[in-house]
């Protein structure tokens, strides 16, 4: 078993053929001999001796394999490459004619760098007849060493279909293969100058096969005139941060649409969005970049993609995008999160198509555009929006913080809005073009009234509610809500505080509700805000316990009557009983109906304490008429009212509790 060298003129020490070997067992093994005709010859041979196997391990490199013979009319060329072993040193190689051939380090030394499969760039590769046996190739750079394009190509058996790839000079074809941390797209040729456009680079990377692994964008500011569009492929698309420098600036992973003509600046979507099966591809994610957003799509388009992630994703529209993000077609469970997005000329986040059960959490939108509408427009149910700011800023010309649209043909059902903040024009508003909504919670929301003109709008709404919002400047000028002519049913819980806000409810609006929690003071009810047409429940005031205001009245009133006072109280409806109770014991109760529709005998007594005296006849009661030494009740047919003269003799608190009407 020997190695032959061929009989050359010149140094023969650097005439040799280098054989290949693997480190393993018995096994065969096909060496690629290069000519000085160019031609390629196949030698086969068996590793046959262990002591090659022993020599590895100790570094003493004895080559031994049996190859089969070479015609000498073959000389083979300097320094062939054969794959793999680049950083053995091989010390002695036997000649079967007894000559020592010393391959010293310094003839080594003597490969390339592309005879060891190293390149600078991937025009390098393409100018370079690789060695045959060559598998892997790696590149420094895409252009140049070190623009952080480098990458590991395999050799393959014909063009693939990925983009990702290069051809040899030998015409051997390298596909790229992602390491650990993923793809970069630089290792497709992008530059995050700022100038240079990226469409073709971006494009190929984001639809190239081999993308469905992890795609990394560098830092950098990467340009493109073109639409990105990334079909069936992309599932992580990461950047690498973005955030601002001490001076304000932008900076970060950026991809910036050239001009207002790129429509949606990045599209991920199924094969086919239109057919709504969103089984094709799930669970992409996208974080840690910025977009700069110019024309009139969106600047992240995500269409029929099932739990899609969005997160740490800035999106700037310069006051010429008009939507920052939309969710489409069977778009089902995205979770976006801690998304920014800014200047949008209509909408800056919009949820629509046929998914459901979307979570959007701690995110900031808003705009000053003239032309914006709404910070987040949701148009499906079963959503959840927990945390985050969202405002359209029209100088309280209507811009909307929250819409929830309903543009389809039936109710929408579910949905829960929480812990949001809005500072802007309307914080909330539900409504629909034909249809309502049905059963929407908000919960906890930060409004001050100073700065929003209305908190909640119940426009097309059905049954919803708000609860508890945190309220500033609660007597402000704006609304705390309205209740449009189309709301049924929705109403609020809140503290006493919150309940001095404004309010309007339309003529048309029923059933619409505020319910006032917690005990709170006669004081503090007498603040709470009331509507004609609007029911208020204060669930414990002191002295009164529950206490429901019907849109006219109190149905309960505690008053200090002094002695020789007449005091006058409207009832809720025009008819009905009213039970008076004082202070003091003794007969000083009484239980009467009345009606003050009638042009006689307005009130009739029920039960009737010895200390009152109910007069039956209309009219009213001034200071100092009445019994003397009792108090006096009548009600009058003109005003309405309910009057209450004290002649007892000394001050009395009166509680007057009024109930439903009975005829008299």
């Amino acid at each position: 078993m020997a190695f032959k060298p061929l009989a050359t003129s010149g140094d023969t020490t650097k005439r040799y053929l280098w054989l290949a070997a693997n480190w393993g067992q018995n096994f065969r093994q096909w060496v690629y001999v290069t000519t000085d005709s160019g031609s390629t010859v196949a030698v086969s041979g068996y590793i046959t001796d262990q002591d090659f196997i022993d020599a590895m391990v100790t570094g003493d490199f004895v080559l031994v394999m049996e190859v089969g013979s070479i015609s000498d009319d073959r000389e083979i060329v300097d320094d062939v490459a054969i794959g793999g072993w680049i950083d053995l040193t091989l010390h002695v190689v036997e000649s079967n004619d007894g000559t020592t051939l010393d391959l010293s380090d310094d003839v080594l030394s003597s490969e390339s760098p592309e005879e060891r499969g190293n390149y600078n760039s991937r025009a390098d590769v393409a100018a370079d007849e690789v060695a045959a046996n060559v598998g892997h190739i790696r590149t420094a750079g895409y252009t140049t060493s070190g623009d952080g394009g480098g990458a590991l190509y395999d050799r393959v058996l014909a063009d693939p279909t990925p983009a990702l790839s290069v051809q040899s000079a030998d015409g051997a074809w390298w596909e790229l293969i992602p390491d650990a941390s993923g793809l970069d797209v630089k290792q497709a040729g992008a530059k995050g100058d700022d100038s240079t456009d990226n469409a073709v680079a971006l494009a190929a990377f984001f639809n190239a096969e081999s993308s469905s692994q992890a795609v990394t964008v560098s830092q950098g500011t990467y340009v493109t005139g073109t639409a990105l569009v990334s079909e069936d492929n992309l599932m992580l698309l990461a950047g690498k941060g973005i955030g601002n420098d001490v001076s304000g600036n932008l900076i970060g992973t950026i991809i910036k649409a050239d001009d207002t003509s790129v429509v949606d600046l990045l599209t991920i979507q199924s094969e086919n969005p239109t057919s709504k099966d969103a089984t094709d591809i799930r669970v992409v994610k996208i974080t840690d970049l910025g977009l700069f957003h110019r024309g009139t799509g969106a600047g992240l388009l995500i269409d029929n993609i099932t739990r899609c992630r969005v997160e740490n994703v800035f999106i700037d529209c310069n006051g010429e995008g008009a939507i920052g993000m939309k969710l489409d077609n069977w778009a089902f469970f995205a979770v976006i999160e801690n998304v920014n997005i800014f200047d949008f000329k209509t909408t800056g986040l919009l949820i629509t198509g046929d998914g459901t059960q979307h979570i959007v959490r701690s995110s900031h939108i808003q705009s000053t555009a003239s032309t914006a509408v709404a910070a987040l427009e949701i148009r499906v149910a079963d959503f959840f929006v927990d945390g985050g700011q969202y405002d359209v800023d029209l100088s309280g010309n209507g811009g909307i913080g929250i819409l929830l649209n309903n543009t389809g043909g039936s109710n929408l059902t579910g949905g829960r809005i929480s812990n949001v903040l809005n500072e802007r024009d309307i914080g909330i508003k539900i409504t629909g073009t034909t249809m309502k909504w049905d059963n929407v919670i908000i919960s906890e929301p930060f409004w001050n009234l100073d700065v929003v003109t209305t908190g909640i709008f119940f426009d097309q709404a059905v049954n919803c509610i708000l609860f508890n919002p945190h309220v500033d400047s609660a007597t402000g000028a704006g609304d705390l809500a309205e209740w449009g002519a189309g709301a049924t049913g929705c109403g609020i819980v809140c503290d006493d505080i919150a309940a001095k806000g404004k309010m309007t409810v339309h003529a048309s609006a029923t059933n619409a509700w505020k319910q006032v929690t917690g005990r709170i003071t006669i004081a503090a009810r007498d603040l709470v805000t009331t509507n004609a047409n609007l029911i208020v429940t204060c669930d414990d005031v002191v002295d009164m316990g529950k206490v429901v205001h019907n849109g006219t009245a109190w149905d309960k009133d505690l008053q200090t009557v002094a002695d020789d006072i007449a005091i006058a109280i409207t009832p809720p409806e025009t008819r009905g009983i009213i039970e008076i109770q004082t202070n003091n014991a003794g007969g000083e109760y009484v239980l009467a109906q009345y009606d003050t529709t009638l042009s006689s005998v307005m009130m009739e007594s029920l039960v009737e304490g010895s200390m009152f005296d109910v007069d039956d006849s209309d009219g009213t009661l001034a200071n100092g008429v009445g019994v003397d030494g009792q108090l006096t009740v009548s009600a009058d047919n003109s005003s309405g009212d309910i009057y209450i003269s004290n002649r007892i003799g000394g001050s009395r608190q009166i509680l007057t509790t009024f109930r439903s009407a009975q005829p008299v």
